[in-house]
């Protein structure tokens, strides 16, 4: 299952890098670059433009419901440790990093926690009505992924010919960015030192296939 949202992750990848760099100071686009990325580029992106399908990041957000609502939070080996902990502390991650991009391309945005496998779970959602902006995005994910900031990733080694190791979230980088964004916009020096504080404590761990070989307290 978590191979299968990482897949899904593919769909927005480079999406997501051009909706960063197109828009930025530092890039001009030619005049002979398609029409779809100049609306990017003059922040006029139309309902037709193929970069402006938000549903290809519920489709991540859903999955990973899915996988919380559903993974056996209490099963352990024999060692007494949680079977499943690195899995759903990654899938965690994942998910507040879409939401994050989600909250950064389109403002207030529709917010659920529960799956969605039927039109009856969709028309429950809609009917709430419920939505976060950035504030509320960054505010619910900090406290949703603090608990886990020294699980190590799953032992997952190679599918095929991916190296997993490089296709993971580390929680302390997620984390960083949802200070900062918040810092940004509420000025706040304490939230600045807490995301340069989470991004100082992955850069100084060298964590590769779960194996964590220095941890910063």
């Amino acid at each position: 299952s978590l191979v299968g949202i990482i897949y899904k992750m593919q769909a927005i990848g480079d999406r997501t890098n051009l909706l960063g760099e197109v828009r930025s100071d530092l890039v001009t686009l030619r005049t002979s670059a398609p029409k779809d990325l100049h609306e990017l580029a003059n922040f006029e992106i139309t309902d037709n433009n193929k970069y402006n399908s938000p549903k290809d990041y519920y489709a991540i957000i859903n999955n990973c419901n899915y996988y919380l609502a559903n993974a056996d939070k209490n099963a352990v080996d024999i060692g007494g440790n949680r079977i499943f902990e690195k899995e759903m502390a990654q899938v965690r991650s994942i998910r507040a990093w879409t939401y994050l991009q989600l909250a950064l391309n389109y403002g207030r945005v529709p917010f659920y926690t529960n799956p969605i496998l039927t039109e009856q779970d969709a028309n429950r959602v809609l009917e709430s009505g419920e939505t976060k902006d950035l504030v509320g995005i960054c505010d619910y994910f900090i406290n949703d992924l603090k608990p886990y900031v020294n699980v190590d990733f799953p032992q997952l080694h190679k599918v095929g010919s991916i190296f997993m190791g490089q296709c993971f979230f580390p929680i302390d980088m997620v984390l960083g960015d949802l200070y900062l964004w918040k810092a940004s916009i509420e000025g706040n020096q304490t939230l600045y030192r807490e995301a340069a504080r989470s991004y100082m404590k992955w850069i100084s761990t060298n964590q590769n296939l779960g194996k964590r070989k220095k941890k910063i307290s």
